[in-house]
């Protein structure tokens, strides 16, 4: 475990982040087992496309949860980094009861909305239908992968990102053996592949949540925090109705987020099928590069929360400059590898000619931006760490809707070639992103924000005058 409040940052990032970027590897490996099995095991090209919008509707769904967890998070992570431990105990186990209700709720909604999701793509009939089936099994197990879910993220949120990174690994080795025999299991039985590579998932998630739990067991031990299904006549309510603001809007901008990114794939569906798949498949080259330094980014969100609550402004300086420099200089050499890889990568995907074409034509556009994209991410986090809620959704809806969803609209219409149009309208949506985001790090509200009254008017003052010293 890293105490990340400690004034040694630099070393501190590293020896936190570097797991994270493990994180990212692995949990790129959940996702790709299952896509790699099923366009192996399964025929057609449908695989991939019904593939890449059931993972587009879990996302969406998945957003109502991952507020809460992002939103009790922030707090538990403040009170955490103060060395309120009292506070922090009540602040988990406020969120794991409301997880709890929340995930039934959520699956729920999914099932029954599940024909409706599906059908507003413009998919084939029989991509719809794989589609169903995978949606089906998730959301029955999803109260499963929520909580596990949480269990990593709060582990992480502590600065045990190393324990998480074996949780995923753990969960990796499993899903790599069980989906090849679930495939092979559900088609014997005539329940369809696509419904076993999701019960899979479901069991690893499962098998991986019982170790965090027996983890978190053994770390919380050490503060003398219990973790506790308490009723809701002895949750700790005033501690609640704190976290109840940061939960709802953080629900929002997760939902906002989401939200975009359903109604993005939403659209490129409408373009041509190839202009689809070529964009699955060459984000799908870049996802294990983008997930690693994304993963590294995020170590941002538990500094930054920590920091603030242990009053150490002049660490948030340091390891935004560190995080900025790090994303800049990993996202230029995977770009680089990536340009120089892709053929081969692509045809791991698909053995389509056409597609692998098409999916270069759109990498040779995008890269570039794709890297001003993840150096957006470092300011995202920052804002988000902090606990602005407001200037997080901001940013969520200026770009994930304005600067993604009007370029993609506009563009390719206004161009004679539909495909270099929504090549440029990705790249464009990405520009705008980092003009946008940066301008509102500059602005500097969020360094105003004090979710656990540290003083507020010291705490206004000490932040601006360590931030802006350096």
């Amino acid at each position: 475990m890293v105490d990340i409040t400690d004034d040694k940052v630099w070393k501190n990032m590293f020896k936190f982040s570097l797991p994270l970027i493990g994180i990212g590897v692995v949990g790129f490996l959940l996702v790709l087992i299952d896509l790699f099995w099923l366009t192996r095991l399964l025929p057609g090209v449908e695989v991939i496309s019904s593939f890449r919008v059931s993972m587009a509707s879990v996302s969406f769904i998945e957003s109502i949860i991952v507020g809460v967890v992002t939103g009790v998070g922030v707090l538990f992570t403040q009170y955490y980094g103060a060395k309120k431990y009292k506070e922090a105990q009540d602040i988990f186990n406020g969120g794991m009861i409301s997880l709890l209700v929340f995930g039934v709720v959520a699956s729920i909604i999914g099932i029954l909305l599940l024909p409706v999701i599906v059908s507003l793509f413009g998919i084939s009939s029989e991509a719809k239908v794989l589609s169903k089936d995978y949606l089906l099994i998730f959301f029955i197990g999803y109260i499963i992968i929520i909580v596990q879910t949480y269990l990593f993220y709060m582990a992480r949120n502590m600065g045990n990102s190393l324990s998480v990174l074996k949780g995923l690994i753990f969960m990796v080795l499993l899903n790599t053996v069980f989906t090849p025999l679930l495939i092979y299991l559900f088609e014997f039985l005539g329940w369809g592949g696509m419904k076993g590579a999701a019960s899979s998932t479901v069991l690893s998630h499962l098998l991986g949540g019982i170790y965090m739990f027996y983890l978190f067991r053994k770390m919380f031990h050490t503060y003398d925090i219990k973790i506790q299904l308490l009723s809701w006549k002895k949750m700790n309510k005033a501690l609640m109705k704190k976290s109840i603001p940061q939960a709802i809007a953080q629900t929002i901008n997760s939902i906002s987020f989401n939200l975009s990114m359903f109604l993005v794939i939403i659209v490129l569906s409408y373009y041509d099928d190839t202009i689809f798949i070529a964009i699955t498949s060459g984000l799908y080259v870049i996802y294990i590069f983008n997930q690693v330094i994304l993963n590294f980014a995020t170590g941002l969100i538990p500094f930054i929360g920590q920091n603030i609550g242990a009053g150490k402004w002049e660490n948030i300086r340091k390891v935004i400059k560190v995080t900025f420099l790090s994303v800049g200089a990993m996202s230029v050499f995977s770009a680089i590898v990536i340009f120089f890889t892709k053929p081969y990568a692509l045809y791991f995907i698909t053995n389509d000619q056409q597609i692998i074409l098409l999916a270069s034509q759109f990498l040779n556009y995008y890269l570039i931006p794709w890297i001003l994209s993840m150096l957006t991410m470092v300011a995202i986090f920052t804002v988000s760490g902090s606990g602005d809620y407001k200037g997080s959704l901001l940013l969520i809806v200026w770009n994930m809707y304005i600067s993604a969803l009007i370029p993609l609209i506009v563009i390719p219409r206004l161009l004679s070639n539909t495909e270099v149009g929504v090549w440029i309208a990705y790249s464009t949506s990405a520009i705008l992103a980092f003009i946008f985001s940066y301008s509102y790090l500059w602005i500097g509200k969020w360094k105003k924000v004090d979710l656990i009254n540290y003083n507020s008017e010291q705490h206004e003052k000490l932040g601006e005058k360590a931030y802006d010293a350096g």
